[in-house]
């Protein structure tokens, strides 16, 4: 959980997820560590988040999702909102403008596959980025 991790830097957190499990292990966990007044654990999807008018001075998001052509044989889900797993950083970079304060920061961390010469849709990862 990224949330505790920046703790350390951060005093004021918002974390949020739309899986319960997950929510209920990060409060568990930000209680375990006594970091109540440091972290807020949304329920929200982060359709919400990205739409939302509030302002971050840092974000960071690793979806679970992994970016691989529809032809290798991958659950649906394996990919998130789009054909190619890369929806969320779409969404993400789409809006980040409007999401950081003038000296924000955003992190975005991800699982790439690919084959021995790089990670799969690296040239659209580069297109997507330059957009920003």
């Amino acid at each position: 959980m990224f949330a505790l991790f920046m703790s350390k830097y951060l005093n004021n957190i918002i974390a949020s997820d739309i899986d319960e499990n997950a929510i209920n292990i990060s409060l568990f966990n930000v209680s375990l560590n006594g970091l109540q007044s440091k972290i807020e654990i949304r329920n929200q999807n982060i359709k919400e988040t990205v739409e939302s008018s509030e302002k971050y001075d840092v974000i960071t998001c690793n979806p679970p999702f992994i970016p691989v052509p529809k032809e290798l044989n991958l659950p649906v889900y394996a990919r998130g909102i789009s054909n190619d797993g890369l929806g969320y950083y779409r969404l993400i970079i789409k809006n980040i403008e409007h999401m950081l304060t003038d000296n924000g920061i955003c992190y975005l961390v991800g699982e790439f596959a690919g084959d021995n010469l790089q990670p799969f849709f690296w040239d659209r990862i580069n297109r997507i980025c330059k957009k920003v």
